[in-house]
Parts: C-alpha cells; sequence; structure tokens
C-alpha cells in the first residue's frame, strides 16, 4: 500500500507551481498580472457552477456577510498551528494545509488570528517562518491567504516584497492590504504602489 502513494498524496503542494511564483511569472513589464487565472484554479472550483471573478467573493462577504466563524473550525486550525509552530516539520505543516484547503479562509481568519494572539503555546519565530512558507509556497489559494494574514501580524519589513507581490493578483488584495496595515512602515505608500498595480 505505503508504495502506491506518491508526493502528490502525501504533499499537496508537491509537483505543483506556488502561486507567488505564478503570479511572478505572470507580471509584464509594467509589474500588472496578465492573467487573472490561478494554478488551483480547476481544483478549487470543481464541482461549483458559477465561479467567482478573483477576490469576488472575498470582498463580497468581508463586506455584507460578516464572516461568522464556528468555533470548533478555528479551535481546530488553532491547535494545528501551535503544533506546526512547535514543531515545524512536513508533517505538521501537511496537517495544517490540508484543513486549509477544506476551510473559507475569510470565515475564520479574524476569530483564528485573535485565537493565536491569546494562545500561550505558540513559537513566535517558527511560526513567522511557516506564514512565510505558507504565502512563497503555497499552490492553493487558502493556504496563501492564511500565510499573508499571519505575516500581517508581525511588524516588520522582511515580508514586504512578498507580501506586495501576492497582492497584484485580485484573489489576494484584500488580504495583502490588511497585512500591509498591520506590519509595515509607511503603509498608506505602500497601499498607494499597491494601488497602482490591480484592477478590482
Amino acid at each position: 500500500m505505503i508504495n502506491t502513494l506518491n508526493q502528490n498524496t502525501l504533499y499537496p503542494w508537491a509537483g505543483k507551481p506556488s502561486i507567488y511564483e505564478y503570479i511572478v511569472s505572470a507580471l509584464d513589464d509594467r509589474d500588472r498580472l496578465n492573467d487573472a487565472r490561478l494554478p488551483d484554479d480547476d481544483e478549487y472550483w470543481a464541482g461549483h457552477s458559477v465561479r467567482w471573478v478573483a477576490g469576488g467573493m472575498d470582498g463580497t462577504f468581508s463586506h455584507h456577510a460578516g464572516g461568522q466563524a464556528e468555533t470548533a473550525k478555528v479551535q481546530a486550525l488553532v491547535q494545528l498551528l501551535v503544533k506546526q509552530s512547535r514543531s515545524p516539520d512536513n508533517k505538521t505543516r501537511r496537517a495544517t494545509y490540508l484543513k486549509l484547503m477544506q476551510e473559507d479562509v475569510l470565515n475564520v481568519i479574524d476569530s483564528l488570528l485573535e485565537s493565536l494572539r491569546e494562545h500561550p503555546g505558540v513559537v513566535i519565530p517558527n511560526l513567522y517562518q511557516e506564514a512565510e512558507w505558507f504565502a512563497r509556497s503555497g499552490a492553493h489559494r487558502n493556504v496563501v491567504k492564511l500565510g499573508i494574514a499571519l505575516l500581517g501580524q508581525f511588524e516588520t519589513e522582511k515580508h514586504r516584497e512578498l507580501v506586495i507581490t501576492l497582492g497584484k493578483h485580485d484573489e489576494f488584495t484584500l488580504y495583502s492590504a490588511v497585512a500591509i496595515r498591520g506590519s509595515l512602515d509607511n503603509a498608506n505608500e505602500t497601499l498607494f504602489e499597491l494601488a497602482k498595480a490591480v484592477d478590482g
């Protein structure tokens, strides 16, 4: 049985381009995207009769639906992230990654970030490294969104280029804008820089 498993079964990001790499390759000479598709489009929208425009679903529900999170989902993700911060390896990363692929990040993000800030067991430097990995190496949009949101909790310029680049795709602009405001110096100038690169 184990012989029939491959890397893609074990690690859902294996063999797939990261969304960050995809966005970098799709930027034109004016630093704008040539293509609004994402590498996980077919997988993400499978079974849906209607596809939203990039960033449209998050933008609509963040302003109109309020995104009430279910406590059990939030706590499950918090426990996974705490464990991952204590023992960052592919095993703990995989468990969190698979859970994120199933969740609507917008509905849990605010409660999740609040719970993580209050949790005494989080290893902060490791959580930052894992957040950066999710944002830079994630091949699925919900994973990247959480990575951006987590990076926004750390006041440092280290992730500036990463967050801005991801925000140039409308699917991530909302998350990047919030992360910029929460973590970067000269946030207004950076938001203006980002605004010039997006249409949505």
